[in-house]
Parts: C-alpha cells; sequence; structure tokens
C-alpha cells in the first residue's frame, strides 16, 4: 500500500524574489551607505565619512551580489521545477 500525502511544495516566496530582483536589491543596499555618508558630510561631518561611505557600499554591495548568485544556485538545484 502507498502512502499518499495531499501536501502543496513549499513555494519560498522570499528565495524568488531575491532570484528576480536581487540585482537592484543589491545596488539599492549598495548605495545606502554613500548617501548616508553625504548626508553626514553635508551637515558638517568629516569628508572623510565620504571615502568610508563609498568603500562601504562597494563591499556590501559584492557581499550582496554573491549572496545573490548563492540563492540562485540554490534554487536552480535544490528546488524542485
Amino acid at each position: 500500500m502507498q502512502a499518499h500525502t495531499d501536501q502543496a511544495a513549499p513555494t519560498f516566496p522570499a528565495l524568488h524574489f531575491l532570484v528576480n530582483h536581487g540585482n537592484v536589491l543589491a545596488l539599492l543596499l549598495a548605495l545606502c551607505p554613500p548617501c548616508g555618508a553625504l548626508l553626514f558630510w553635508a551637515n558638517g561631518g568629516s569628508s572623510a565619512f565620504l571615502i568610508a561611505g563609498a568603500l562601504g557600499g562597494m563591499f556590501l554591495y559584492l557581499i550582496m551580489r554573491s549572496y545573490v548568485d548563492l540563492v540562485r544556485v540554490i534554487v536552480d538545484m535544490l528546488l524542485p521545477k
């Protein structure tokens, strides 16, 4: 006798969102540190924060893009199509 289950396969909406919109999300998140540094500088802060904001934005973009690529590999290899 074969067991029958009526459960639907999980859909993982967060993973699919990252697969579809991950590049834009990575770019938008990477723009936050430079924009924050620019606002801080415009309000009288040190200009060193502009450099730190630019470097932080580049690093955040690299980290987010690698995360999005990792999610794409996971979705492509492990989730049923």
